[in-house]
């Protein structure tokens, strides 16, 4: 639960308010239907009893933040009690997606495969970090890992199809993106000892998962199939800051830099062609289960061709990798194992007496995981840390007289709008900088989330900016290696001369 607590007690991740708003006003008025369907229901729901909960024990208001100084993904300071148990609950789904990894390698490659997948995800920072925000990605492939997990057991009956099929229908009632495991579901239900019955088992139970767990997806079709095509053309246009035209070299650079460090980029592409080399020719002293080597090979096919499908998509957020990498994380794990079976297991020369050759280089492989691990450690520790945003809103509070008239952007702290005068901006930048002069305003707060979106001559934006950033620097806040957030600057507006202009 380290971590969790960040942003206190504003909450500042930009997703966060569109699974709990949903969540207030379901409580508020008593009506199911989340009226939002940019995300499926799934987690939305559960925030529901968790706001429920703390309604019912009278510690939080259920109303959210209407005035102009709160922008759309703002949610009031008294909302916080919710956010963080919610987000509590994510982080349980994290610790769970890993037992989760752990659990489906040692279905396909035994206990030294569980062994490193679970080392694996748990290096991984990316899944680290995001298992302490309250956003659909780690719950979604926790559910999906269990999806694989139930369906790759060899010899059960129709059951198992059954069971693997809501699995992933609750997973893509999470995040819709889970979908793509539908074709992979039932392949990994056959090589598991499977008949076409058990595999034909996934599909209603799938679909009956979802109407479960998303049920106004039917019950308000229309409200339903408009946000989808808002979702979908969020996918195809992309988003202001986050888009780019064939990402695949932009996530392997994120997922080196964030994600596994270069060491661990390397192990999880080697552990790939070791499932290749395992499907090709299958080594009977691996410790594996029957139709090992076949649902790795799936696992493995999956994950490459969701970080593929990544790749031609506009929109990109390193989040979306981490179904493709904690799949991939599992199917390598099972890769590494296959290709340390062909090692001799007799006593090493210089370890004799004590271990194995394949143990030896199993450890070393751990060890190999040392760096990435470390990155994630420090990701979770800076979310106990401090957040620029935070230190601003205190210095703000201590420092500007109470009425000044302030002007905030996207991504920057939230004044106490009873003490100053607070309006929010989704960018200073819809404004000429002539106007913040001529109309009163004292401060102007900006956020290098925003302004770092614009470059270039061309930019409108980026010249207001410019001419804007001449003016007196009152506060800067930036990150560090325990402070974590935007750069955010606080400006103090100079007056125009009367008769004036820039």
């Amino acid at each position: 639960m380290v971590g969790t607590d960040w942003g206190e007690p504003d909450g500042y991740h930009f997703d966060e308010r569109f699974v709990l708003a949903p969540a207030l006003r379901i409580v508020e008025t008593g009506d199911p239907n989340p009226r939002f369907f940019n995300y499926p229901s799934a987690l939305i729901y559960a925030t529901t009893g968790i706001v429920w909960l703390h309604s019912t024990a009278g510690d939080m208001p259920l109303e959210l933040p209407d005035s102009p100084a709160y922008g759309p993904a703002d949610l009031g300071t008294w909302t916080w009690p919710a956010l963080r148990d919610s987000r509590r609950l994510v982080s349980i789904l994290g610790v769970l997606g890993i037992l989760g990894a752990a659990w489906l390698a040692y279905r396909t490659g035994g206990r030294e495969a569980a062994l490193l997948a679970g080392v694996l995800v748990a290096s991984l920072a990316l899944h680290a970090e995001h298992s302490h925000f309250l956003t659909t990605d780690v719950p979604m492939t926790t559910i999906l890992t269990f999806a694989f997990v139930l369906g790759a057991r060899p010899g059960a009956g129709a059951a198992a199809g059954a069971a693997s099929g809501a699995a992933l229908g609750l997973a893509i009632a999470t995040k819709y993106t889970a979908g793509f495991a539908l074709v992979p579901i039932l392949g990994v239900n056959a090589p598991a000892g499977g008949s076409l019955v058990r595999a034909a088992a996934v599909v209603p139970r799938a679909l009956v998962a979802f109407i479960a767990a998303c049920p106004f997806a039917l019950l308000d079709w229309s409200k339903f199939t408009n946000d989808l095509t808002i979702v979908r053309g969020h996918y195809r246009r992309g988003h202001l800051g986050a888009e780019g035209n064939g990402n695949w070299g932009w996530y392997l650079m994120r997922l080196r830099q964030e994600g596994l460090g270069s060491t661990g980029l390397g192990l999880l592409v080697l552990g790939l062609a070791g499932v290749l080399v395992d499907t090709i020719r299958p080594q009977r002293s691996c410790a594996g289960r029957d139709g090992g080597p076949a649902i790795a090979l799936v696992i493995a096919a999956t994950a490459i061709a969701c970080f593929g499908w990544l790749g031609p998509v506009r929109v990109r957020f390193e989040r979306n990798l981490i179904p493709a990498v904690v799949l991939a994380a599992v199917a390598s794990a099972h890769g590494l194992t296959a290709l340390l079976s062909r090692l001799p297991a007799r006593e090493s020369d210089t370890l004799r007496g004590l271990t194995s050759v394949r143990s030896v280089c199993t450890g070393l492989l751990i060890v190999a995981l040392a760096a990435p691990a470390a990155l994630a450690m420090r990701r979770t520790a800076m979310l106990a840390g401090d957040d620029t945003r935070s230190q601003a809103a205190a210095w703000i509070a201590a420092t500007l007289p109470a009425g000044s008239k302030i002007i905030r952007e996207e991504y920057t702290p939230r004044p106490d709008p009873d003490r100053f005068d607070v309006l929010y901006v989704w960018s200073l930048a819809v404004r000429d900088p002539v106007w913040y002069r001529t109309n009163g305003v004292d401060y102007v707060v900006a956020s290098s989330a925003i302004h770092g979106r614009f470059h270039g001559p061309g930019s409108f934006e980026a010249e207001r900016y410019g001419r804007l950033f001449l003016w007196p620097k009152a506060a800067s806040f930036v990150p560090g290696p325990t402070v974590r957030g935007p750069a955010v600057t606080v400006f103090k507006v100079p007056p125009l001369p009367p008769g004036t202009s820039e």
